[in-house]
This record gives C-alpha cells, structure tokens and sequence, in this order.
C-alpha cells in the first residue's frame, strides 16, 4: 500500500491524481478489510514539520528536569554524620 502511494506521489510532486488502476486497487484493499482504511494516510512535509515544531516545544520545557541536587540515600546520611560526630575536625 505505501509503495503505490509513493507511486503515486512520484508521478505528480504537486497534487497527487490517481489513475483508474490506483483506483482499482485501493477500493480492492478497502473492500477486503476496514483496518486498511487507518493505516492508509498520506504524511504531507506539513504534518512532519508540525511533529518536529511540538517536539522541539517538549524539548525545550525543561519540566522534566529537577532543580538542585540529587538526593542522597538515608544511610549515606547516617554515615555523614557518624562521621562528622567521630572527626570534629
């Protein structure tokens, strides 16, 4: 199904017109099952820019960063402060 929609975009770089046989063989395919119909999309350069625009929006959020330091585990804690109480120094 992608190869004959690639077909398709190659003969015509503007606006994709289809041949009586692209017609053909895509109502053949729908006819055979409905899934077919979801997973034939045309992606246009629009929607891929569109995907990178909400992408780099993410990216540069920063909420998924912490601020600070990281935390330390309890008993590396206790062990700081053993320490310190041992060595006053």
């Amino acid at each position: 199904m992608l190869r004959k929609e690639l077909q398709v975009l190659k003969r015509h770089v503007k606006k994709p017109q289809f041949t009586n046989s692209d017609r053909l063989l895509f109502v053949s395919l729908l006819r055979q099952r409905w899934c077919v119909i979801q997973r034939m999309v045309t992606i246009t350069p629009a929607t891929v820019l569109q995907w990178h625009r909400q992408l780099q929006r993410r990216n540069w959020n920063f909420s998924h960063r912490r601020l600070g330091r990281p935390p330390v585990d309890e008993k590396i804690q206790l062990l700081v402060i053993e320490m310190k109480r041992n060595n006053p120094r």
